[in-house]
């Protein structure tokens, strides 16, 4: 299982937001970017001006000690 910090950039109403969060899968970032376009390009298919601007995902690598 990997962790990773997911940030996604959209606007809605004429204003910019920024999610940020972190989570943890098992299938890879591929397919965790594709997951979360998935998921906010159906949230935002309900509002008028509504768009996805861009999804990054980076893996959280444990510090060795």
């Amino acid at each position: 299982m990997c962790k990773y910090r997911c940030y996604v950039r959209w606007t809605s109403g004429g204003k910019g937001y920024l999610s940020n969060f972190t989570t943890e899968t098992d299938k890879g970032s591929s397919w965790l970017h594709s997951d979360i376009t998935k998921s906010y390009n159906n949230q935002l298919r309900y509002t008028i001006d509504g768009k996805l601007i861009n999804v990054e995902v980076e893996e959280i690598v444990a510090n060795e000690k």
